[in-house]
């Protein structure tokens, strides 16, 4: 399974059709570009929003701020609007609390009125696919791009049109530790998956997701292919075709390098080209069953990849405990010894609440003055 166009526009309602959205020039002059045109929709200092690029992009309080200023005019309020909704939903980062709005061109005065010509769509996507590959890494400890395409929700019988987009889906609740996930996810079977939540002719509504290609975000290019995910559309699955060509191979793997970067040349033609760049419905079998694929297809794809999730034959090695020595600690009695002369002269001005006497650290261990000292219970404070 994976994360087809159609996904992108029923889930978050973005457009798959449309322009392209493409740099203009190389990062250093679009970055130049961006960071001035973000001052004037910003209201700020050139200075400080440069700053902040360095450390992320403007926060959203930044952004907020100048949003609800009174005195902002209507125009500078969309735009700004703009900024907020696709830096915070459509190409969220990792640090979740900044944007970096490499799309500034396409808010300009001049063609602000064509914004939504743009594929905003693809473009989240192929965000997400690069962002979900560098999270795959070893080193990587978080997850940057539209994680809403990621979460599986019901659709709410509550939601009417016009309504904020997020209310539509209801999340589902916590399944558990990842351990669990996992296990739950290495169980499961075709019969489990809902491979058609909007139906079995998607692909007439947006013929657009038959689109086998590349798509873009900026500098950002990534393979669609969804001749891989063909059950999603109500077809038997077969061996698919061959992998888009990439530019350079991956130079990670068994010939050495620790590169996993593998870079798509830009689209071209090839976008705007749809029929020529798409799967044909009437090659493929109707499924009779749920998640029905060819015969040869699971020895192809057993070939090709991780059937579990966890390695059963990589884990934790089991502990013998026969002959173990326990470890070395000092008895229980002597630990609370210890912290209690740690903490005397901290809690010291708290000493006659909390029964701390700072003359005798020992009458603990000294038995014959236990009735020298008896314990007097606290004082109640006067009101």
């Amino acid at each position: 399974m994976t994360i087809p166009l159609h996904d992108v526009q029923m889930i978050l309602g973005a457009n798959v059709e449309g322009r392209v959205v493409a740099p203009r020039y190389d990062k250093v002059i679009e970055r130049k570009n961006c960071v001035y045109f973000l001052s004037e929709v910003l209201n700020l200092d050139f200075e400080e929003i440069d700053e902040s690029w360095k450390h992320g992009g403007p926060t959203w309080r930044m952004i907020q701020g100048q949003l609800l200023m009174p005195d902002t005019p209507m125009r500078r309020r969309v735009q700004i609007y703009l900024v907020f909704i696709f830096g915070s939903i459509l190409f969220p980062d990792k640090t979740c609390d900044r944007v970096k709005p490499w799309y500034m061109h396409v808010l300009e005065d001049s063609v602000l009125d064509q914004v939504g010509t743009y594929s905003w769509g693809s473009a989240c996507l192929a965000n997400l696919y690069r962002e979900l590959g560098i999270c795959s890494r070893a080193q990587s400890r978080s997850l940057a791009g539209c994680t809403t395409l990621l979460q599986p929700s019901e659709e709410s019988e509550r939601y009417r049109e016009f309504q904020p987009r997020c209310k539509r889906w209801n999340a589902p609740p916590k399944a558990g530790t990842l351990e669990h996930i996992r296990g739950l996810l290495d169980n499961m079977t075709a019969d489990d998956v809902e491979w058609l939540p909007y139906g079995r002719n998607i692909h007439e509504s947006i013929p657009r997701t038959l689109y086998h290609g590349t798509i873009q975000y900026m500098w950002v290019v990534e393979p669609n292919m969804p001749d891989r995910c063909i059950r999603q559309f109500g077809w038997v699955q077969d061996i698919p075709r061959g992998l888009i060509p990439s530019m350079e191979p991956c130079s990670r793997g068994p010939k050495g390098g620790t590169s996993y970067k593998v870079n798509y040349p830009f689209l071209g033609g090839m976008w705007d080209m749809v029929l020529a760049h798409s799967i044909r419905a009437n090659v493929y079998k109707t499924a009779r069953q749920r998640g029905e694929v060819d015969e040869h297809y699971m020895e192809w794809y057993t070939d090709r990849t991780h059937l579990k999730i966890n390695n059963p034959d990589v884990g934790p090695a089991p502990l013998n405990r026969e002959n173990v020595r326990p470890p070395d600690q000092p008895p229980y009695y002597q630990i609370f010894a210890d912290l209690r002369a740690d903490l005397r002269d901290i809690m010291q001005p708290a000493a006659r609440y909390i029964v701390i006497n700072q003359d005798n650290d020992n009458d603990d261990d000294d038995d014959d003055d236990d009735d020298d000292h008896e314990v007097q219970p606290p004082r109640r404070a006067r009101r």
